[in-house]
């Protein structure tokens, strides 16, 4: 009896992996639906990097934008839409995310990924621009202002990695990260485990929509995807720029979600004691996405800043 509940039991798991098992997607799947018309693909490093120009002409004042980690630019369509009346906007998928894909000589760490936006900067021909970047996107956007300064005129940090910390990562993100255990996540990806994951990003998880959960599930079985970042998470973070955040002449304003499970609230004050003309404004209500959750007040609180430290 024994031996057939567990045989049962066996079957069951099975059957389950089974079904959970997700085919990579392809881009020419992916580009008809995740694209518009402000989207282009341009050669850097190998890649095919997919990125938005929006808002104003060239030659306007220019904003960029970085996402986070397992994120895509879609993270930022609330910004793009409340602010591209001031501002052109630029914002990519970088590399292992959205629909760029993985980087071919796996190449993720934070002050490479500055230098690979260096150079699509230096293809769009940009001068200097508010540089802006949420979770892992603001750790590249402060090693982004560490070595290119003159660069970035204001720099934004939205919930930012970046500070050393004894914390655990987020359950998925350190499945990820786990030798073994992250091959299997590379072919085996529940929908369901997606969608819960970014839940914890928000505050309030009513204003995550079918449509926004499946957006996230599409760009991580974007095809490379689940392995570039199964390979980047297993990684050391390079924390070798951080020293220069203490010489930073750039205006600085950290916000934050004071309901941020995914890196606690308590960081933003660390990073506002390294950075010299740096503020923080906080959020009760949301969490580690705040641009997402509310695009409006935040983008408002951005542009107050910038007028306020022209």
């Amino acid at each position: 009896m024994k031996k057939t509940i567990l045989a049962i039991a066996a079957l069951a798991i099975g059957v389950g992996l089974f079904y959970s098992i997700n085919l990579d997607k392809s881009l020419e799947t992916l580009k008809p639906i995740y694209t518009n018309q402000y989207s282009h693909f341009i050669d850097i490093d190998g890649m095919s990097v997919h990125y938005r120009d929006e808002g104003l002409p060239a030659g306007s004042p220019t904003m960029v934008l970085i996402h986070g980690s397992n994120a895509s630019l879609h993270t930022w369509e609330g910004w793009v839409k409340e602010l591209n009346n001031q501002f052109r906007i630029i914002s990519l998928d970088f590399p292992g995310h959205g629909l760029t894909g993985p980087h071919p000589n796996k190449q993720y760490d934070w002050p490479y990924t500055a230098t690979f936006l260096k150079s699509l900067a230096e293809k769009l021909e940009l001068d200097q621009f508010v540089l802006a970047g949420n979770s892992r996107g603001g750790a590249i956007a402060w090693n982004y202002a560490a070595l290119y300064p003159q660069d970035v005129s204001h720099l934004i940090l939205v919930d930012s990695a970046g500070i050393p910390s004894q914390e655990s990562l987020p359950f998925m993100l350190e499945l990820q990260a786990t030798p073994v255990i992250n091959t299997i996540t590379e072919y085996i990806t529940p929908q369901w485990v997606v969608t819960n994951t970014i839940k914890q990003v928000y505050g309030d998880t009513s204003k995550l929509t079918d449509a926004k959960a499946q957006l996230y599930f599409d760009m991580t079985l974007r095809e490379g995807n689940r392995g570039a970042n199964n390979y980047r998470l297993s990684q050391p973070a390079d924390f070798s720029l951080l020293p220069k955040l203490s010489e930073l002449n750039i205006p600085t304003l950290i916000l934050w979600g004071e309901k941020d499970s995914w890196i606690h609230p308590k960081y933003a004050n660390l990073l506002k004691e390294k950075i010299p003309n740096s503020s923080v404004i906080m959020y009760p209500d949301l969490g580690h996405i705040p641009m997402e959750e509310a695009p409006k007040r935040t983008a408002n609180d951005v542009i107050a800043f910038i007028e306020k430290n022209q």
